[in-house]
């Protein structure tokens, strides 16, 4: 039979396969942030609101992305579902530029706009200068 080495050799085995996995674990959690990375493509969750001009008119120069003027197609910000807007990149101070991915019958209905979010839901519709 077994007997007491075989105990005493099946329970270092043990202890060894714990330590092992120990520091494998240690090693894991010294590098979650390198080993997880947590995307979120649309504007859920998104707190950094643009506060557009109280003076804003149609065609004014809002912001400015990579050089090219964006200009408000609206004077005031309009309601779209966060959920429905992913991220296109962000302006020159920072702030995220979204796109609208809401179709209608089977075509975006918002091709080429962008648009900067100014509270929940609520978005200004932008359009590069020509």
């Amino acid at each position: 039979m077994i007997g007491g080495r075989g105990a005493i050799i099946f329970g270092a085995l043990l202890l060894a396969a714990l330590s092992v996995n120990l520091v494998l674990v240690r090693s894991d959690a010294a590098r979650l942030d390198l080993l997880e990375t947590v995307e979120q493509p649309s504007a859920v969750g998104d707190t950094r609101y643009f506060a557009p001009p109280e003076e804003l008119e149609e065609g004014q120069v809002v912001t400015m992305q990579q050089g090219r003027r964006l200009l408000a197609l609206q004077h005031k910000p309009a309601g779209h579902d966060d959920g429905m807007m992913v991220r296109a990149g962000s302006d020159d101070r920072g702030f995220v530029l979204y796109r609208s991915i809401r179709e209608k019958d089977g075509q975006l209905r918002y091709p080429g706009q962008l648009f900067l979010k100014t509270s929940d839901n609520k978005y200004l519709p932008l359009k590069p200068a020509p």
